[in-house]
């Protein structure tokens, strides 16, 4: 899931930092991706925080063409044992999910932005298309965003939610299979960001 964040706000960032050729996106500490997921008796979220980035400043290469927005091949990788959950139980188990040992990282490689019609400047609206691989495995997403622009402050965000079962990941069981983790999950994305 890591990974899939990391594309998300790549191409969301690029159109915030739009002009044709290389912008300098730098994350602010606010920014914050959050997986909330369930078992059939509890809630759980993990956090991934924007000073957890492998680096807080990104040169994105972009060129616009009517409503799309390409990005240029980049890559982002996250390291999977960041997401941090106050339910030890959850966080362990994530992990495990994830085969973090085995795949440390989650890639999201981002493709392209669709943008709604009366986007402008200071606000906008669309569809970030990314790459996500986790466990070796990779697929396509489209996510919705919301883009905001104000003081050099620029927001961006989204909500996906997804079942882990495209990366075939089988959602766990435990106590004998009294307590079964759903193989759904919300993904929600913060991103606060400033352009040089």
């Amino acid at each position: 899931m890591n990974r899939l964040f990391c594309t998300f706000l790549m191409i969301v960032i690029s159109y915030a930092a739009y002009a044709d050729g290389e912008n300098r996106v730098t994350l602010m500490e606010s920014t914050l991706i959050e997986i909330d997921g369930s078992t059939n008796i509890s809630k759980f979220k993990l956090t991934f925080r924007g000073d957890d980035f492998p680096q807080s400043s990104y040169l994105l290469p972009l060129s616009l063409s009517g409503n799309t927005m390409s990005v240029g091949r980049s890559r982002l990788s996250l390291e999977v044992k960041k997401f941090k959950s106050s339910n030890p139980i959850a966080q362990s188990g994530f992990y495990k999910l994830m085969k973090a040992d085995e795949f440390p990282l989650m890639s999201i490689e981002p493709v392209s932005i669709d943008l709604y019609p009366g986007y402008n400047a200071t606000a906008a609206k669309g569809l970030a298309k990314v790459k996500i691989t986790i466990t070796g495995n990779t697929r396509e997403y489209s996510i919705p965003f919301t883009y905001s622009s104000e003081n050099g402050i620029r927001k961006a965000s989204g909500k996906l939610k997804m079942t882990i079962r495209d990366f075939g990941l089988i959602p766990p069981t435990e106590m004998m299979g009294m307590v079964k983790t759903s193989e759904w999950i919300e993904i929600k994305l913060k991103l606060d960001f400033t352009i040089q």
